[in-house]
């Protein structure tokens, strides 16, 4: 078995019609030391709300409780308790991993959680966080509308991928005779998001509030 449960001694006897019944005792010499073990209910959970139930165990005596040290490799994926206690009388207990979500289109990734205890080996298990974004502009304006001739705003553009690359971003106006927008614009490395100016245009025509909607986009 794979439980510490100490050195054994085993006796043994032999016996068979007209002999006499032989003896002899053995010690079974117990291999094991207090180790943890730490599996998932679910080896790939999603970025979106999604959860799944870590188990630790130990193979030693329950005759005592045991306060088990938790340890994330990639604090900023998932949620994890910092200790769990395994109750007299149980040879494991349950907790939950919470997954977190960033909004941000990084792709799939994956962490190691750790359990450890004094007197034990530790234990780890890999997993897997599955993405739910999906690469995406974002346009922020400090103000929904300004006055012709020549009123300004100053806008936002923002990305949701990972900032280790720059991106030109193009911009346009649905209606340049009422607003207009630089061509493009760069979002640097390093960075997740550049402003740019939203100009108002004097058409020298009496026709009310006018709607302009701003777009940017990325070919990459």
């Amino acid at each position: 078995n794979t439980t510490v449960d100490g050195d054994r001694e085993l006796s043994l006897s032999a016996s068979s019609l007209g002999f006499a019944t032989g003896q002899g005792t053995i010690v079974i010499l117990d291999d094991d030391v207090p180790t943890l073990n730490i599996v998932f209910s679910n080896a790939s959970i999603s970025e979106k709300y999604g959860t799944t139930t870590g188990i630790v165990s130990r193979n030693t005596s329950t005759t005592s409780t045991l306060t088990v040290d938790l340890m994330n490799s990639r604090r900023s994926l998932a949620d994890i308790p910092a200790t769990v206690v395994i109750p007299q009388g149980a040879v494991s207990i349950s907790f939950t991993v919470q997954a977190i979500n960033d909004a941000v289109a990084d792709g799939d990734d994956s962490l190691e959680l750790s359990a450890a205890a004094s007197g034990f080996q530790p234990s780890s298990g890999t997993l897997n966080i599955i993405d739910d974004d999906v690469p995406g502009l974002f346009i922020e304006l400090a103000a929904a509308s300004v006055s012709e001739p020549r009123g300004t705003t100053t806008a936002k553009v923002k990305r949701n991928t990972q900032t280790n690359y720059p991106i030109i971003v193009s911009l346009a106006s649905s209606d340049t005779g009422e607003a207009v927008v630089p061509i493009s614009v760069e979002i640097s490395a390093g960075a997740s998001e550049a402003s740019f100016t939203i100009t108002a245009m004097a058409d020298n025509v009496v026709d009310g509030p006018q709607k302009a909607r701003i777009t940017a986009s990325f070919l990459g």
